[in-house]
């Protein structure tokens, strides 16, 4: 399965079973996809352990009025068929509600970051 699946599979599932934290086996990209879901707002905290081999990442989870503020997370780009948009092709991608994570030469940003920056990329997930 792919790596960054199975950690939006385990965000989600840790949200809906209402636990407050979940740990993540460690990369870089993680890293960067998680540190944005905080700058968005849907993880109140980001913790890297461990040392060499066992690194993880503990995501604390964000909740509101009891209901997790994740509702929900959907590949878009799979290893088998990558998904890619430029900056005017984005907006047909995100909803009202949510934000959509696009990996760009000036790094991971929001859809809505992208459009303002004027780079496209390719479409790594939709949040919600």
């Amino acid at each position: 399965m792919n790596p960054i699946a199975n950690m939006f599979v385990q965000i989600v599932n840790a949200s809906r079973a209402h636990h407050e934290s979940v740990s993540v086996p460690y990369s870089k990209f993680k890293m960067e996809i998680i540190k944005l879901l905080q700058d968005k707002g849907y993880v109140t905290d980001t913790v890297r352990r461990g040392k060499k081999n066992k690194r993880v990442i503990e995501v604390t989870l964000r909740y509101e009025k009891d209901a997790s503020v994740i509702h929900g997370i959907r590949m878009v780009s799979k290893q088998s068929q990558r998904i890619y948009g430029g900056w005017q092709e984005l907006k047909s991608f995100r909803s009202s509600r949510g934000m959509v994570v696009v990996s760009t030469p000036k790094g991971l940003v929001s859809a809505k970051d992208a459009e303002k920056q004027k780079v496209g990329g390719e479409i790594i997930a939709r949040v919600w």
